[in-house]
């Protein structure tokens, strides 16, 4: 089905169909609810859609676009000059594509993470903000969060690229001087201390200005001159090497038995998670963790039962209670390492969590070589 007209408006109430287009020259087009394929076009007129739940694809020259996306609809919203407005739902699925002079994207109360691209004028993508995105109801309030949520898996990702799209906004910044971006750590570096520290204050505000907050604590002002030594040489030589020539992790695969390498150096439990592959074992990941004043200070005998017990917990997060062979270099859960006087002593604080684990792993499916 076609709708169209030379500078005339138009008003459909609803469309059903597997794929209309309607189009106007000049006039502005309203739609009440789309449900199918739709194709909108209007050169100067404003595009108003209330409701859609299919595919929808929206141009205009120099009008605004104002639409609301259902659940399980497409969007492609596209205005050159115009700017482009949409609705979304709490639980939405939809993917939606916006392009304008402006875009701006509005949502009932949500409380779960939607990807939403929005481009602008430019041509340039950006991900959506997300304090609205991220919006939750709480006993019939309403919040946002001032911060990135805890435990939203991507909250590093959209911190960095919030910082560096602050950062880019710097255009004073000396000549002789670099800024290297981590995530949330920044190293500010010039050949010259004044260019250091006024480069270090022009970062300091445009961060203030944007609403983050460093912390005085950790702040190091304008630190020394780096002394750079054939020894500092030869250690970043050999830890590059050292990172490029260590075993690519291999994916899980739950058919086969785990291989778990245990042993403590230096106050540090320490374990490699191992699966074979081929004639070969391959490792599946590298666990470390530093022992705490208690562990640290046992007989080495009671510490390698410590370890063990903290590296199999650390490892129970991939092999998810599949079989797995335990090697250390003490019986840890043989002898009086593991009597019921020498855990209650011996592993201190930890104690009940550690005889737990091992007694857990004295049966089956866990092997203690």
């Amino acid at each position: 089905m076609n709708l169209s007209t030379e500078h005339g408006d138009l008003k459909v109430k609803a469309i059903y169909g597997e794929s209309t287009s309607v189009s106007t020259s000049s006039g502005n087009i309203q739609i009440g609810h789309v449900h199918g394929e739709a194709l909108v076009q209007s050169e100067t007129g404003n595009i108003v859609i209330d409701s859609l739940s299919g595919p929808l694809k929206v141009f205009t020259a120099s009008g605004n676009i104002d639409a609301y996306v259902g659940q399980d609809g497409t969007a492609e919203l596209h205005s050159q000059q115009g700017a482009v407005s949409v609705r979304v739902p709490s639980t939405m699925k939809a993917a939606v594509h916006l392009s304008g002079n402006s875009v701006s994207i509005s949502s009932e109360i949500v409380s779960s993470y939607q990807e939403t691209e929005r481009t602008s004028a430019d041509g340039k993508t950006t991900v959506t903000e997300t304090q609205p995105i991220l919006a939750f109801t709480f006993q019939g309030a309403q919040y946002t969060w001032t911060r990135l949520a805890q435990g939203y898996v991507d909250s590093p990702a959209v911190f960095s690229a919030a910082v560096q799209r602050t950062l880019a906004k710097m255009t004073d910044l000396p000549s002789t001087v670099c800024v290297l971006q981590y995530a949330d750590d920044l190293i500010i570096s010039s050949e010259m201390r004044e260019d250091c520290e006024k480069a270090s204050i022009i970062v300091c505000n445009v961060l203030a200005q944007a609403g983050f907050k460093a912390s005085k604590e950790k702040l190091q002002w304008v630190q020394p001159k780096l002394n750079w030594t054939d020894e500092a040489e030869m250690h970043f030589a050999a830890l590059k090497k050292a990172i490029t020539t260590a075993p690519c992790l291999g994916l899980s695969n739950f058919q086969r038995e785990f291989h778990l390498h245990v042993r403590e150096t230096e106050g540090v439990a320490m374990g490699v998670l191992l699966q074979q592959h081929g004639s070969t074992y391959r490792p599946v990941s590298y666990l470390s963790k530093k022992l705490d004043n208690v562990a640290a200070g046992m007989p080495a005998c009671l510490r390698a039962v410590s370890v063990a017990a903290i590296v199999v917990q650390m490892a129970e997060k991939i092999v998810l209670s599949h079989p797995m062979i335990v090697y250390t270099s003490h019986q840890a859960c043989e002898g009086e390492n593991f009597t019921r006087r020498g855990g209650a002593w011996g592993l201190g604080v930890e104690s009940n969590k550690s005889r737990q684990v091992l007694a857990n792993m004295a049966c089956d499916p866990w092997l203690i070589h």
